[in-house]
């Protein structure tokens, strides 16, 4: 289904149901009793660890390995082809959607880097030979952002920051701002005031993967808290144009819960506890692998002629800059 399609099936979407409605306020009392265990956790200890950030690539971290996302967070590098390619991506669909097609990918995506105020990825990519390998790559992602065409009528904007801090009431006590949900939607089409149903598209450089599934939750749940009301789609798209759109019903919950877990979980981390090590695909690119006893775990089970593996592999941090907790 291509997306203009898929737009169509969702326009004439009726107004949330109560049951939806009902959804994001479980979601809401979900995370502010988390919020609360958080605070209650961190307050008296490390309150500069508040509130703890729970985003899209730190939740896909903690899930996949917790040893690595500590790892990441320690050791932030700019010199990643890979998450470089998926900000690319990300900067031509922005101008494509406000500017028209990509003439030059390596100035136009500078440009608009400059214009946001990412000067450091701006001059890695000015950096690029013209005539080299990754160019090349450039330019196949601006090409495939060309031929996603949106509707202006759906009032499209681009990597739009959310975020919604919880405990923030005057009656939270220990959970006082203790917990800030945030995120940056790759694509945001209509919502209140628009005349057409709120929808998410998380925009993905790679391959599909199942990982892409719990990104674009994390969307949904961030949509409805900003509106009250869960989005009326919530899809991913691939370069190669696949469009998948995804469940909504129950997704909001879902994605809350998981947030949940991931902001105790960080909680526990500041309190000193040892983070919990998965091994899988993903310790091939892990900072620490070399000095990891689920990596060592994991080489010696391949030697052996098994996978080894311990967890599900997740990319939660090919499109985040890292910060540190």
């Amino acid at each position: 289904m291509g997306v203009q399609a898929w737009l169509g099936s969702l326009d004439q979407q009726a107004t949330a149901s109560a049951d939806a409605v009902a959804e994001v306020a479980e979601a809401r009392r979900v995370l502010g009793v988390a919020a609360a265990e958080v605070g209650a956790r961190l307050a008296g200890t490390v309150p500069a660890a508040l509130p703890l950030s729970v985003t899209k690539g730190r939740a896909g971290a903690m899930t996949t390995c917790e040893g690595q996302a500590v790892a990441r967070w320690r050791s932030v590098t700019t010199d990643d082809w890979a998450v470089l390619r998926g900000r690319a991506l990300d900067a031509f669909v922005a101008h494509t959607v406000f500017g028209g097609p990509v003439a030059d990918p390596v100035a136009d995506a500078a440009s608009v880097w400059e214009a946001q105020g990412n000067l450091a990825d701006a001059e890695t990519m000015r950096a690029l030979p013209p005539d080299g390998e990754r160019a090349a790559d450039l330019a196949e992602l601006a090409a495939a952002a060309g031929r996603l065409r949106i509707d202006p009528s759906w009032v499209p904007r681009v990597e739009v920051r959310v975020g919604t801090t919880f405990g923030a009431g005057a009656d939270a006590g220990a959970g006082a701002g203790a917990l800030r949900l945030a995120g940056r939607i790759d694509l945001l089409l209509g919502g209140p005031g628009t005349g057409r149903p709120a929808v998410a598209v998380e925009v993905k450089s790679g391959h599909s993967h199942s990982s892409h599934l719990a990104e674009a939750y994390h969307y949904a749940l961030l949509c409805a808290l900003r509106h009250g009301a869960p989005p009326a789609g919530i899809a991913v798209w691939y370069p190669d144009g696949t469009l998948v759109p995804l469940r909504v019903e129950g997704a909001v919950l879902t994605s809350a819960h998981r947030a949940a877990d991931v902001a105790v979980a960080l909680a526990e981390l500041w309190e000193g506890r040892p983070p919990r090590l998965r091994s899988g695909p993903h310790c091939g690119w892990c900072p620490a692998a070399a000095g990891c006893p689920a990596a060592a775990d994991l080489a010696g089970a391949a030697e052996a002629g098994g996978d080894g593996g311990g967890g599900a592999f997740g990319d939660g941090y090919d499109d985040d800059k890292w910060e540190p907790l």
